[in-house]
C-alpha cells in the first residue's frame, strides 16, 4: 500500500473477505434502529457521517470525514462487528482494528447497552471521540 499498489491491496482484502454477512437477516445497506439513532445524533453534532458497512469483515457503520484533510478521520461502529471471520476475540478486537486504522486513524465503538441505559454518558463518549479525532489533534 505504501508503494501505491492499490490493486494488490484490494486483491488481498478480497481474499480475506470470503463472504458478506447477513447478520440478523438484514440486507446489505439496511440500517437497524440503533444505528439510525446514532446517525441522528451525529447529525445533531453537525458532522457528516457516511455509511460504510457493506457487510464485510471491514465494514464500519459510519465514517466521518476530517474537514482538514478530506480523508476519513474517525470510524464509528455500533456495537461489535458480527462477521463470521470475527468470531474470535483476537480477530475482532485486535486484528480488525489494526487493519482499519491503516485507513481510518480513529475507531470508536458505540455500545448499544450504554446508548439505551446510560444515554448521556454514551453520547458524551462519542462526542469526545469525534472532538479528539477531528479537532483536538490539530492543536497537539
Amino acid at each position: 500500500m505504501s508503494d501505491a499498489d492499490f490493486a494488490t491491496g484490494r486483491n488481498i482484502l478480497n481474499r480475506l473477505v470470503t463472504e458478506k454477512s447477513t447478520a440478523h437477516g438484514m440486507d446489505e445497506g439496511e440500517i437497524d434502529g440503533f444505528a439510525e439513532a446514532v446517525a441522528e445524533y451525529l447529525e445533531t453534532l453537525g458532522v457528516t457521517a457516511h455509511r460504510a458497512n457493506d457487510g464485510s469483515a471491514f465494514g464500519i457503520d459510519f465514517a466521518v470525514e476530517d474537514p482538514r484533510t478530506g480523508l476519513y478521520g474517525i470510524g464509528i461502529e455500533c456495537d461489535a462487528p458480527r462477521h463470521r471471520i470475527l468470531e474470535g476475540a483476537r480477530a475482532r478486537e485486535i486484528w480488525r482494528p489494526a487493519v482499519l486504522r491503516r485507513a481510518i486513524p480513529h475507531i470508536h465503538r458505540v455500545s448499544c447497552h450504554g446508548w439505551y441505559h446510560a444515554p448521556e454518558e454514551e453520547r458524551s463518549r462519542l462526542r469526545a471521540a469525534i472532538d479528539h479525532a477531528l479537532y483536538q489533534e490539530a492543536a497537539e
